[in-house]
């Protein structure tokens, strides 16, 4: 998804290579107790990059998670659903409004009201 991609790229961009994977790690610790079904996703290179990806790999690791499939590294990244909502949410949460790519700036707007 372009949207997420530019999420992704804006959050690299902010936090820098380590600090993200850190946050990303951290993120799918506390993410909670795993749904009983969640559908698996694919991160695309064509939309994050190849760094994004193997940081996502790494972060997935670093957090004992495993992954629910065979990554295709450098073409795409497996991820249950649930994260990936999951991390796009708290990004979006995270990445400071002026950094955030104008196509999400509405739903920044929208979460920070809570709507």
């Amino acid at each position: 998804m372009p949207q997420e991609g530019m999420l992704w790229k804006a959050a690299l961009e902010h936090l820098g290579p380590q600090r993200l994977l850190e946050t990303v790690a951290d993120l799918l610790r506390s993410f909670g107790p795993k749904p009983a079904r969640s559908q698996k996703e694919y991160l695309e290179q064509q939309w994050l990059g190849e760094d994004i990806l193997r940081i996502v790999q790494s972060a997935q690791i670093k957090a004992g998670i495993e992954a629910p499939g065979p990554d295709d590294l450098p073409n795409r990244v497996t991820i249950l659903a649930c994260y990936s909502d999951y991390l796009a949410d708290r990004l979006l949460l995270i990445v400071p409004a002026d950094v955030i790519p104008r196509e999400l700036v509405g739903r920044r707007i929208d979460d920070d009201l809570g709507v």
